[in-house]
């Protein structure tokens, strides 16, 4: 179906000459380049070294602890220590023997901890004066050490807008309510709670004692220990390579219902996106409208669509409160052509985070209407999910 008008705010990009996997890994690399510490370079390189694939299939049947950490430290080329903790007081953890086929590094060191120790669980690779050492958190509570990781360019892309500057100044004028301080705050407190999944329970915001964080500004200093700052840097450049451009995409659909939708068909549809679809291809329900609209996060975005003898204008406008930032949806639909017909009007609301659908019904003059909208951002909407 194609609208009679649609009238859109649109801000293109020129596509880069690249492919999109060269494009994500340059991302990630300045990324990482931007963020990093002189002081913690040395340590970041000997956990990345870690990661690297063995140069063939490798397989190990019955080898001794001691074989096995002299081919990873050859792998490395950089010395791993034990911590006593790890080890025992008894000795002999050479001649146990380990049966594993990594293809990392750091899956072997996991497997030869596994064999050598019954709570294997409680030790990690991090990194002590220079050279990699497996420990438990008491070790680690030793090793801490302060970075700074300036986020002035992801904050806007959570939803703390350029624009809310102006409206701070004309807080300013009605009270003194600053809208882009509390933006601001709420967009850092989102990624906290996103850099916090690595080993949740370990911050001091949490309960824990291995690491904490504090901001001035849009700068976080984070005080954890070189592992933690590995795990957290790596989350950040996925998610610095995950989240939209200042760009926000929006799909809109203005749908009506026949007269044999049942209630209980019109409430699943409201609710899942999956159902308004099974409905509409099943002839329950018919597309009146449709627009994807791209606009500059912080700007309102509008489209209207005539359509069926409808007029549909879709209005969407960020909004920041004391609950949270998110976006309104205002949909106003009246018959096409009728400057003084009546009309009906929906809102809305969604998340700051696109990736998040609604729906509201309306009615106008006897017609069953239903306005479905989401962000098209899925990948940045996983990625600050918190897992279970």
């Amino acid at each position: 179906m194609t609208p009679l008008a649609i009238a859109a705010i649109f801000l293109l990009q020129v596509p880069p000459a690249v492919s999109a996997k060269e494009l994500a890994a340059t991302k990630q690399a300045a990324y990482l380049a931007q963020t990093a510490s002189a002081a913690l370079n040395h340590d970041l390189g000997l956990l990345q070294r870690l990661d690297t694939p063995f140069p063939s299939a490798t397989s190990f049947r019955e080898t001794t602890a001691g074989e096995l950490m002299k081919i990873i430290r050859a792998t490395t080329k950089s010395a791993i220590e034990l911590d006593t903790r790890v080890v025992g007081d008894s000795g002999g953890w050479e001649l146990k023997t380990v049966s594993c086929e990594p293809t990392t590094v750091r899956q072997a060191l996991d497997a030869l901890v596994r064999a050598i120790s019954p709570e294997y669980e409680r030790f990690v690779v991090d990194v002590a004066a220079g050279m990699l050492v497996i420990t438990d958190a008491a070790g680690q509570r030793t090793l801490k050490c302060q970075a700074q990781y300036p986020l002035a360019q992801m904050l806007p892309r959570l939803g703390a807008q350029d624009g809310a500057q102006d409206g701070a100044q004309d807080g300013a004028q009605d009270g003194g309510h600053d809208e882009m301080g509390s933006t601001i705050e709420l967009a850092r407190t989102e990624l906290e709670n996103f850099i916090m999944l690595t080993q949740h329970d370990d911050w001091n915001a949490m309960g824990g004692d291995l690491a904490r964080i504090d901001w001035t500004g849009s700068v976080a200093t984070v005080e954890a220990t070189p592992a933690m700052h590995f795990d957290i840097r790596k989350r950040l450049a996925q998610l610095e390579e995950s989240l939209p451009s200042l760009n926000l995409q929006w799909a809109v659909r203005v749908v009506e219902f026949t007269a044999a939708t049942k209630p209980s068909e019109i409430d699943a549809a409201v609710a899942s996106q999956q159902a308004l679809d099974a409905l509409v291809a099943s002839g329950g329900a018919k597309v009146l409208a449709a627009s994807t609209i791209l606009t500059p996060a912080g700007e309102v975005a509008q489209a209207r669509i005539v359509e069926d003898n409808l007029e549909s204008v879709m209005r969407i406008e960020p909004i920041s409160t004391k609950s949270g930032r998110s976006f309104v949806v205002r949909t106003t639909v009246k018959p096409a052509g009728a400057v003084d017909a009546a009309a009906a009007t929906s809102e809305i609301s969604l998340r700051a985070i696109p990736g998040v659908r609604a729906a509201a019904t309306l009615q106008i003059g006897g017609r069953r209407l239903l306005v479905d909208c989401i962000g098209l951002s899925e990948g940045a909407r996983k990625l600050m999910q918190r897992e279970k």
